[in-house]
């Protein structure tokens, strides 16, 4: 993944860098527990950095290696870097 220069990154910004859709993204934070976005006070969610790392972990698990989502909740318990 390319260098992180920003703090924080809006789900837009997101689901352009990761090639995944807002819906998904949203769905994956009632999913993986670690995920937890920050928000501001309209409501928008704000990616960290930390967030961009484990959001590239899950996408790699899920859509590359096909994983369900509950084999890949597994995996990063076991392994979560």
């Amino acid at each position: 993944m390319d260098s992180l220069d920003k703090k924080f990154y809006r789900i837009n910004e997101v689901s352009e860098m990761l090639g995944v859709p807002y819906s998904t993204l949203r769905f994956w934070e009632t999913c993986f527990k670690k995920l937890k976005p920050r928000r501001n006070a309209g409501g928008t969610r704000l990616y960290s950095p930390e967030d961009l790392e484990l959001l590239h972990t899950i996408v790699y698990l899920v859509k590359v290696r096909g994983l369900k989502i509950e084999a890949a909740q597994d995996m990063l318990k076991v392994n979560p870097e």
